[in-house]
């Protein structure tokens, strides 16, 4: 038990830590934070590097000056634009001018190395503790196995603002930004915004000051407020199927499930699962309410992609007791769907009164949304 306790705790401190991703901003990037309109989810820059860095309500922002100053770190949630540059939302401050701006550092949560590290960490315990308990009850065995946006950089050349995020092309009053030449500290360049431009922009070569962004005279939000609450708290449903790869061949089992996923990382379930063969009951299946917890973590920089690590337990009439461990992978084709994948997932199973009880390592796929 003590053993236990101290790998939880371990995997609660990691997680509680998180690992992160950076990226530094430059160009038109910055043209886009300026006058794209309030984002309903996240904006997707390219930064200095070639990459895509995303931005949602939770990522923090930390804008360098072209003396190399630095301001301090912010979320994006909170901050506001104006015709001057970017304020506190709910202070009204200013945090710096445009014609300031060389670049900006961005730093956000990296989910799925966390939900990585954690499940890594409660797996060793676990397999440590069964190995000191063994498996308990009879004739129960199993066989475990290993378980868009503007582009930064130099100026001159050809560019063009991001469609997707109130750029230059399609409806509406669009904008362009793109890169003057001027160099500068911190990556870069200065910033000319031209509004209601369609198309790409041939840049200046003569150089300059930096030039002042022209975005809303008001103060208008990073993101809309749909974003903020979608980023806090979304509806998860899930339905799982699989069988005992590594165990028994008549071993199966099923659950459906509904839950909340909190800040698009930590998902809380609850459902019902059910278990066939395995001697449990000839072809009878047995079923138990099951009650879970766990980590849901997109990769920054390929969010169809996330690693999931859960914990689940619940119990019945049928099932005195049934817990599992569920690492996996999660793909989304589209938008708010899931398909997951679920090669090994420890499941230790109490049968009811003479029936075996003991580990079993089902193989599972599943379909799951959040909303």
């Amino acid at each position: 038990m003590r053993l236990g306790r101290l790998g939880l705790a371990v995997a609660l401190i990691t997680a509680a830590n998180g690992c992160s991703w950076s990226s530094t901003l430059a160009g038109p990037a910055l043209g886009t934070l300026a006058n794209g309109p309030p984002s309903p989810a996240v904006i997707e820059l390219v930064d200095t590097e070639g990459s895509t860095a995303q931005i949602d309500p939770t990522t923090s922002l930390r804008f360098v000056r072209w003396d190399g100053a630095e301001t301090d770190e912010f979320h994006a949630g909170s901050l506001c634009r104006t015709a001057i540059g970017i304020v506190d939302c709910s202070t009204g401050a200013l945090v710096t001018p445009w014609s300031d701006i060389a670049s900006v550092e961005v730093e956000g949560f990296d989910a799925a190395a966390t939900t990585v590290l954690t499940s890594l960490v409660v797996v060793i315990v676990v397999a440590v503790i069964a190995g000191k308990g063994g498996s308990g009850g009879g004739g129960g065995s199993g066989h475990g196995g290993g378980g868009g946006g503007g582009h930064g950089g130099g100026g001159g050349g050809r560019v063009a603002a991001n469609p997707s995020v109130g750029g230059a092309r399609g409806g509406g009053s669009g904008v362009a930004a793109v890169h003057s030449g001027v160099s500068g500290g911190g990556g870069g360049g200065g910033v000319v915004v031209v509004p209601n431009v369609r198309g790409e922009l041939v840049v200046p070569e003569s150089g300059g000051e930096p030039a002042a962004a022209a975005p809303p005279v008001a103060p208008a939000p990073l993101f809309t407020p749909t974003a903020t609450r979608r980023s806090v708290v979304a509806l998860s449903l899930g339905i799982d199927g699989g069988t005992c790869l590594y165990g028994p061949s008549d071993c199966s089992t099923g659950a459906v499930r509904a839950g909340l996923r909190l800040a698009s990382y930590v998902e809380l379930t609850g459902g019902v699962r059910a278990m066939w063969g395995w001697g449990l009951a000839d072809g009878v299946s047995r079923w138990a309410p099951v009650g879970g917890v766990g980590l849901h973590g997109a990769f920054p920089r390929f969010k169809q992609l996330a690693y999931y690590f859960g914990l689940e337990a619940g119990a019945s009439d049928s099932l005195p007791f049934v817990f599992s461990i569920r690492p996996g992978l999660r793909f989304s084709p589209v938008p708010q769907l899931s398909i997951g994948l679920f090669p090994f997932s420890p499941m230790y199973i109490d049968g009811p009164p003479g029936r075996p009880s003991g580990w079993q390592f089902p193989t599972s796929f599943e379909v799951s949304t959040a909303l």
